[in-house]
């Protein structure tokens, strides 16, 4: 079974548009505000539910992270991405 994608290339083509990512991530910020109202639920209180560890898989430039981090300042944010320069921008935008 072959890969659908070279994650070579994937890493590279990322890597090159790290520095202006935002401009293009419309898609992206949506499809995060979206996920991000699906975690209401934790917030229950009958629920309760308090994450110690959240994992940012595909992290981009980090928006994501840095709002998960500020829900649940307690928890570990772990955030991955393919390429490199992304998770530089996204320890430049979280400040850290």
């Amino acid at each position: 079974m072959s890969d659908l994608f070279d994650h070579r290339q994937v890493r590279r083509a990322f890597s090159r548009s790290a520095g202006h990512y935002d401009e293009a991530a419309a898609l992206q910020r949506e499809v995060g505000a979206r996920l991000m109202e699906a975690l209401d639920y934790l917030d229950d209180p009958n629920v309760a539910l308090q994450p110690g560890c959240v994992v940012d898989v595909g992290c981009g430039p980090g928006h994501a992270a840095i709002a998960l981090q500020q829900r649940w300042p307690k928890a570990r944010v772990i955030a991955l991405d393919l390429a490199l320069p992304m998770l530089q921008a996204a320890r430049a935008n979280a400040g850290a």
